[in-house]
């Protein structure tokens, strides 16, 4: 998702960064669909990947809520990379990692306190 948003805001995203986002999503793929059996010869995993294929071809796919969670955080990761290499041009490595050090220190004491008033 970092490269689509770097694109979006005008940035040119090398040839080699889209390949590697397009082999990740095939990797992605072959895991979603890949079938409970193990074996490792080559055989076996043409059957699997012809299985695999068939039987994401043959279901239905939904998007439920741990779905959105999951797209949700993706996104959040992608626009924390992306305003990170913004503003690390703009300061040195040192201020940008005490800040951002000490920005979630004070963000989780703040979850700490909410979830031990909570608690009580």
């Amino acid at each position: 998702m970092t490269p689509l948003l770097s694109a979006l805001a005008g940035e040119t995203i090398k040839s080699s960064v889209w390949g590697g986002c397009v082999l990740a999503l095939f990797g992605l793929f072959l895991i979603s669909t890949s079938s409970a059996s193990s074996s490792t010869s080559s055989d076996a995993m043409a059957d699997a990947a012809a299985e695999a294929v068939a039987a994401a071809s043959a279901t239905t796919s939904t998007f439920n809520q741990g779905d959105a969670m999951i797209l949700l955080g993706a996104l959040s990761w992608s626009m924390y990379i992306f305003r990170t290499s913004k503003l690390a041009k703009s300061y040195s490595e040192l201020t940008l990692q005490f800040t951002k050090t000490w920005l979630l220190a004070l963000m989780y004491l703040g979850w700490f306190f909410v979830t031990a008033s909570s608690a009580l």
